[in-house]
């Protein structure tokens, strides 16, 4: 899972120059916010998934140490 995210980041790096220049500068449409739908909703399942998986360690945690306290 984290493997993955690490080459999310790493195209984005790799790609966000030419985005900026080819994308962020032409005007609005439809295709270019489905395209930044695309591209960066990703980022914000990513967050909540890892939020996520934070909360589930930190219940079990709490569970491990009541139960042997």
């Amino acid at each position: 899972m984290f493997f993955a995210d690490g080459f999310k980041v790493y195209d984005y790096i790799l790609t966000f120059e030419d985005e900026r220049r080819l994308v962020w500068s032409s005007r609005f449409t439809f295709m270019k916010a489905i395209f930044f739908v695309n591209r960066y909703l990703v980022f914000v399942g990513t967050v909540g998934m890892l939020y996520g998986e934070s909360m589930h360690l930190s219940y079990r945690s709490d569970a491990f140490e009541i139960h042997h306290a």
